[in-house]
Parts: C-alpha cells; structure tokens; sequence
C-alpha cells in the first residue's frame, strides 16, 4: 500500500530527473566563460590546428560547465581554483 511518503520520494524523483534532463539540454546556454576557461579553450584551439586528432571543444566547455556547477568555487590550500589548476598543470608544455 502506497502512502504519502511513497508519492513524495516518486515526486522528488520525478522532479530531480525532469532539472537534470533540462540541464542536460540547456548546457550550453548556461555557460559562463571566464579568464581561466578562455585560457585553457584558447590553448586547446591552439593544440587543434597542430593535431591529427582534434578535441572536441564543445564537450570540454561541458566538462568545465559541469565541474563549476558542482564543485564551484572550490580552492586549494594555495587559493588556486580547484577546477583549473590541474588542467593548468597538464598544459604546462603546450
């Protein structure tokens, strides 16, 4: 027997799955581009033109999307964003 509990957690579930198929399609409206994602794009643009294989910019702008809505503005010990001191670190050659 169903009780009010039970329509509530299938209402939440409903409701979470219906905000998380709309972020999935409205992703790229609510990008924010900031210095450190232009920097790492501008880089990555960079990388293409030399490349055979090219990376797909559209899905790193969702990764960075996706990253800054979860983690936001998480920092390192340093005060260096969490998001792109790794990327930073790995791009350091290019």
């Amino acid at each position: 027997m169903y009780t009010l509990i039970n329509f509530y957690n299938i209402y939440c579930l409903i409701k979470n799955y219906i905000n998380v198929m709309e972020d999935i399609n409205w992703w790229e409206l609510n990008f924010k581009a900031c210095c450190y994602s232009d920097r790492l794009l501008n880089k990555l643009l960079l990388l293409n033109e030399k490349a055979k294989t090219k990376v797909d910019i559209q899905e790193i702008k969702k990764a960075i999307y996706y990253a800054r809505k979860y983690h936001g503005d998480q920092k390192r010990q340093s005060g260096e964003h969490l998001l792109f001191s790794s990327t930073r670190s790995s791009l350091y050659g290019l």
